[in-house]
């Protein structure tokens, strides 16, 4: 059977969805199963920039389940990748860096099946509960296609506008009804555009999620509890934590007030 993606149905209704992003070298499955138990409704997985254990991807989407989230792999265009996290029971990709319409609809091509997409047709592995989904052979049949149109519907896609020639075909882009959801990337606009003065990447990203909030998209956003308002009334309906930057904060606070109390004490140099 087919698992529903309480995320995707969330973003389906407008409501604001809570999720956490990891980079794959540190998340394990038992943190993964643990942010599912706090309550999160995603787990967004980057694989964009470090190096990852692919053995390892197949147990973090297990644990998320356990946990009751949905994972999101963050994943350059490649479509063997995208292809084998879908297979292994991802029930979302985020392709970063997108440049074109031409390459968006790749990448949606990769992720879901006709009439969405052509994304092989698999059905052993885990996204098929390996093979239980569909009692049929592979082929033309009533079986298979409903299969294939169940995991479309729960399939998320989602892309970072984050490269000027992308913005320039944003309006296109936007406009494919398979893709689900927006990610702006200053950092690497501004790169992109040969770094401007900082007013107008800021004028551009403004832009950008103007654009993604008109067509419908849910757009997703790292934020705190204190900007998250502001961040609302703009339409941001998805927000990002990141343990290691509450790691980093919480082990900051910690070491300099333990090391003030033990500095009163001449404990400490």
């Amino acid at each position: 059977m087919v698992r529903v993606n309480e995320t995707k149905r969330k973003m389906k209704a407008g409501q604001v969805v809570f999720g956490a992003t990891v980079g794959a070298p540190e998340v394990t499955p038992a943190m993964a199963e643990m942010l599912g138990v706090l309550g999160f409704d995603y787990l967004d997985v980057v694989l964009e920039n470090d190096l990852f254990d692919p053995a390892l991807l197949e147990e973090i989407i297990r644990a998320a389940d356990l946990g009751g989230m949905t994972t999101i792999f963050r994943t350059p265009y490649d479509p063997r990748l995208i292809l084998r996290l879908l297979n292994a029971g991802a029930q979302g990709i985020l392709i970063t860096r997108v440049r074109s319409l031409a390459e968006m609809r790749a990448a949606l091509d990769a992720a879901k099946f006709h009439p969405e997409g052509k994304r092989t047709v698999y059905h052993g592995g885990r996204a098929g509960n390996f093979g239980r989904d569909v009692n049929a052979p592979e082929g033309s049949n009533p079986q298979m296609i409903g299969w294939t149109h169940r995991i479309n519907e729960e399939t998320i896609v989602g892309c970072t506008i984050e490269d000027i020639s992308a913005v320039n075909e944003m309006e296109e882009i936007l406009a494919l009804t398979a893709l689900d959801f927006i990610g702006i990337g200053p950092g690497d606009l501004a790169h992109s555009m040969g770094w401007p003065p900082q007013d107008e990447v800021d004028a551009l990203t403004e832009k950008i999620r103007e654009a993604s909030v008109g067509a419908g998209k849910t757009v997703f956003i790292p934020a705190s509890v204190e900007d998250m308002p502001t961040a609302l009334e703009k339409g941001f309906r998805a927000f990002a934590f990141s343990p290691r930057a509450a790691l980093q904060s919480a082990a900051t606070v910690f070491l300099e007030g333990g090391r003030a109390v033990a500095r009163s004490k001449r404990l400490v140099d």
